[in-house]
C-alpha cells in the first residue's frame, strides 16, 4: 500500500524523509518522497509539504503514520494510507 502525511513545515517534511525513507515497519522498508502536487495557477495557497510513503505493509494503520512521523514535526492532518 502507499499512503500520505503532510507536514505544517518543509524542512520538518525533508528531514523525516531522509530519517525514514527504507526504515523498516513491520518487516517491510517504506519508500519515502516528496509528494509532488498539481498547481492550478499561478498562485498557491498550499502551506507544508506532503510525503508520499510507499511500500506500506497491510498492518501499517493512519495511527503508526501518525505515531511514527508526528515525531519529526507539526502533522496538518490525519496521514492517509489509500488500500
Amino acid at each position: 500500500g502507499f499512503g500520505f502525511v503532510e507536514f505544517s513545515g518543509e524542512l520538518d517534511a525533508e528531514y523525516a524523509c531522509k530519517v525514514m525513507s527504507q526504515v523498516k515497519v513491520y518487516g517491510k522498508p517504506i519508500r519515502c518522497n516528496k509528494a509532488s502536487a498539481q498547481k492550478k495557477g499561478s498562485v498557491s495557497y498550499d502551506v507544508g509539504a506532503n510525503l508520499f510513503l510507499g511500500n506500506l505493509g497491510p498492518e501499517v494503520d493512519e495511527r503508526v503514520l501518525y505515531d511514527t512521523f508526528s515525531r519529526f514535526g507539526v502533522i496538518v492532518a490525519t496521514p492517509k494510507i489509500m488500500r
